[in-house]
Protein backbone atom coordinates (compact mmCIF):
# COMPACT_ATOMS: atom_id res chain seq x y z
CA UNK A 1 0.00 0.00 0.00
CA UNK A 2 1.03 3.39 -0.75
CA UNK A 3 2.42 5.20 2.25
CA UNK A 4 0.62 8.29 1.49
CA UNK A 5 -2.43 6.62 1.31
CA UNK A 6 -2.28 4.61 4.50
CA UNK A 7 -1.57 7.94 6.11
CA UNK A 8 -3.70 10.61 4.14
CA UNK A 9 -4.82 13.24 7.01
CA UNK A 10 -0.39 13.39 6.98
CA UNK A 11 -0.17 14.70 3.86
CA UNK A 12 -3.54 16.34 2.72
CA UNK A 13 -5.83 18.40 4.59
CA UNK A 14 -9.82 17.66 5.32
CA UNK A 15 -12.03 20.72 5.98
CA UNK A 16 -15.63 20.42 7.28
CA UNK A 17 -17.77 23.17 5.49
CA UNK A 18 -20.89 22.70 6.53
CA UNK A 19 -21.91 19.97 9.43
CA UNK A 20 -25.00 17.56 9.23
CA UNK A 21 -27.28 19.75 8.60
CA UNK A 22 -31.40 19.99 6.73
CA UNK A 23 -30.00 21.52 3.73
CA UNK A 24 -34.06 22.74 2.84
CA UNK A 25 -34.23 25.69 4.91
CA UNK A 26 -32.81 29.11 4.47
CA UNK A 27 -32.62 29.08 0.88
CA UNK A 28 -29.85 27.27 -1.00
CA UNK A 29 -26.46 26.01 0.96
CA UNK A 30 -23.11 26.79 0.00
CA UNK A 31 -23.83 29.71 -1.75
CA UNK A 32 -24.53 30.92 1.76
CA UNK A 33 -20.76 29.85 2.65
CA UNK A 34 -17.46 30.83 2.40
CA UNK A 35 -15.20 29.44 0.19
CA UNK A 36 -12.20 27.38 0.16
CA UNK A 37 -8.65 28.68 -0.80
CA UNK A 38 -6.49 26.98 -3.27
CA UNK A 39 -3.78 28.98 -3.71
CA UNK A 40 -0.97 26.95 -1.76
CA UNK A 41 -3.08 23.25 -3.02
CA UNK A 42 -2.63 21.58 -6.38
CA UNK A 43 -6.01 20.15 -6.07
CA UNK A 44 -9.12 19.81 -3.91
CA UNK A 45 -11.61 17.30 -4.11
CA UNK A 46 -15.50 18.56 -2.95
CA UNK A 47 -17.24 15.90 -0.72
CA UNK A 48 -21.01 15.77 -0.53
CA UNK A 49 -23.08 13.43 1.94
CA UNK A 50 -26.55 13.03 1.81
CA UNK A 51 -28.72 11.13 3.66
CA UNK A 52 -32.76 11.06 3.48
CA UNK A 53 -33.78 13.48 0.90
CA UNK A 54 -37.67 13.88 -0.13
CA UNK A 55 -37.44 15.67 -2.98
CA UNK A 56 -36.54 15.86 -6.27
CA UNK A 57 -34.64 18.44 -8.78
CA UNK A 58 -31.68 19.33 -6.19
CA UNK A 59 -28.96 20.54 -7.79
CA UNK A 60 -25.37 20.34 -7.26
CA UNK A 61 -22.36 23.24 -9.00
CA UNK A 62 -19.50 24.64 -8.28
CA UNK A 63 -18.45 28.35 -8.25
CA UNK A 64 -15.03 30.01 -8.49
CA UNK A 65 -14.40 33.20 -6.35
CA UNK A 66 -11.48 35.80 -5.95
CA UNK A 67 -11.09 35.56 -2.28
CA UNK A 68 -12.98 33.69 0.59
CA UNK A 69 -15.65 35.99 0.57
CA UNK A 70 -16.93 34.91 -2.42
CA UNK A 71 -15.95 38.02 -4.22
CA UNK A 72 -16.71 37.84 -8.03
CA UNK A 73 -18.36 34.33 -7.50
CA UNK A 74 -19.59 33.10 -10.79
CA UNK A 75 -19.61 29.25 -12.25
CA UNK A 76 -16.82 26.47 -11.92
CA UNK A 77 -16.87 24.76 -15.35
CA UNK A 78 -16.95 20.79 -14.38
CA UNK A 79 -17.52 17.44 -16.36
CA UNK A 80 -16.65 14.42 -14.15
CA UNK A 81 -17.71 13.53 -10.54
CA UNK A 82 -18.46 9.74 -8.69
CA UNK A 83 -21.53 9.07 -6.72
CA UNK A 84 -21.37 6.12 -4.00
CA UNK A 85 -24.72 4.79 -2.74
CA UNK A 86 -23.78 4.01 0.74
CA UNK A 87 -26.94 2.04 0.97
CA UNK A 88 -27.12 0.00 -1.89
CA UNK A 89 -27.43 -3.72 -2.16
CA UNK A 90 -25.28 -5.90 -2.82
CA UNK A 91 -22.93 -5.12 0.03
CA UNK A 92 -20.48 -5.40 -1.79
CA UNK A 93 -20.80 -2.63 -3.92
CA UNK A 94 -21.31 -0.35 -0.97
CA UNK A 95 -18.09 0.96 -1.29
CA UNK A 96 -17.72 1.27 -5.30
CA UNK A 97 -17.20 4.55 -6.78
CA UNK A 98 -18.85 4.92 -10.18
CA UNK A 99 -17.66 8.17 -12.43
CA UNK A 100 -20.54 10.26 -13.73
CA UNK A 101 -20.86 13.15 -16.37
CA UNK A 102 -22.08 16.20 -15.05
CA UNK A 103 -24.30 18.06 -17.80
CA UNK A 104 -23.91 21.78 -17.96
CA UNK A 105 -22.09 21.73 -14.83
CA UNK A 106 -24.44 20.62 -12.29
CA UNK A 107 -26.11 17.24 -11.33
CA UNK A 108 -28.69 16.31 -9.06
CA UNK A 109 -28.75 14.34 -5.56
CA UNK A 110 -30.16 10.89 -4.61
CA UNK A 111 -31.08 10.24 -1.01
CA UNK A 112 -28.39 7.86 0.80
CA UNK A 113 -25.66 8.76 -1.54
CA UNK A 114 -22.39 10.68 -1.34
CA UNK A 115 -20.22 12.45 -3.73
CA UNK A 116 -16.52 13.68 -4.61
CA UNK A 117 -16.12 16.07 -7.20
CA UNK A 118 -12.24 16.69 -8.25
CA UNK A 119 -11.11 20.04 -8.79
CA UNK A 120 -7.62 21.03 -9.98
CA UNK A 121 -6.15 24.38 -9.72
CA UNK A 122 -5.87 24.55 -13.50
CA UNK A 123 -9.95 24.72 -13.62
CA UNK A 124 -9.79 27.72 -12.09
CA UNK A 125 -9.84 31.43 -13.76
CA UNK A 126 -6.19 31.89 -12.18
CA UNK A 127 -5.28 34.76 -14.61
CA UNK A 128 -8.58 37.01 -13.73
CA UNK A 129 -7.30 36.37 -9.54
CA UNK A 130 -10.25 33.25 -9.44
CA UNK A 131 -8.31 31.02 -6.87
CA UNK A 132 -10.92 29.89 -4.58
CA UNK A 133 -14.17 27.64 -4.85
CA UNK A 134 -17.87 26.43 -2.91
CA UNK A 135 -20.11 24.07 -3.51
CA UNK A 136 -23.68 25.45 -3.86
CA UNK A 137 -26.39 23.24 -3.26
CA UNK A 138 -29.68 24.57 -4.84
CA UNK A 139 -32.97 24.57 -1.94
CA UNK A 140 -35.11 21.10 -2.24
CA UNK A 141 -38.85 21.53 -1.44
CA UNK A 142 -38.49 19.13 1.33
CA UNK A 143 -36.74 17.39 4.12
CA UNK A 144 -32.88 17.10 2.92
CA UNK A 145 -30.42 16.25 5.29
CA UNK A 146 -26.32 16.53 4.47
CA UNK A 147 -23.22 17.60 5.22
CA UNK A 148 -19.30 18.46 2.87
CA UNK A 149 -16.41 18.87 3.06
CA UNK A 150 -13.22 19.50 0.97
CA UNK A 151 -10.14 17.25 0.69
CA UNK A 152 -7.12 19.23 -0.51
CA UNK A 153 -3.99 17.70 -1.73
CA UNK A 154 -0.19 19.04 -2.31
CA UNK A 155 0.18 22.04 -0.61
CA UNK A 156 2.25 22.94 1.99
CA UNK A 157 3.05 20.53 4.98
CA UNK A 158 3.51 22.66 8.20
CA UNK A 159 6.81 22.55 9.78
CA UNK A 160 7.39 18.87 11.72
CA UNK A 161 7.62 19.49 15.64
CA UNK A 162 6.71 22.92 15.64
CA UNK A 163 3.30 24.59 16.53
CA UNK A 164 2.91 26.08 13.37
CA UNK A 165 0.72 24.23 11.00
CA UNK A 166 -0.62 24.27 7.77
CA UNK A 167 -2.01 27.86 6.39
CA UNK A 168 -6.06 28.04 6.62
CA UNK A 169 -7.86 27.48 3.57
CA UNK A 170 -10.34 30.06 4.97
CA UNK A 171 -8.30 32.86 4.50
CA UNK A 172 -6.81 34.32 1.23
CA UNK A 173 -3.27 34.10 0.12
CA UNK A 174 -0.70 36.61 -0.82
CA UNK A 175 0.38 35.79 -4.15
CA UNK A 176 2.80 32.81 -4.39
Amino acid sequence: MNPIMRHLPLHGKFVLHAAPVDINTGGAKGGNYNGISLRNHVSITGRVVIGAHSSTAVAITLQQMTSVEASAAKALSFTTYYSNAYLTSPVEERDMWVEQTAVSDTFNIAANTQYMIPIKQAMLDVTNGFDCVRLHISAPGAATIGFWEWILFDGPTGIPGSTKHNPSVHVNRMDN
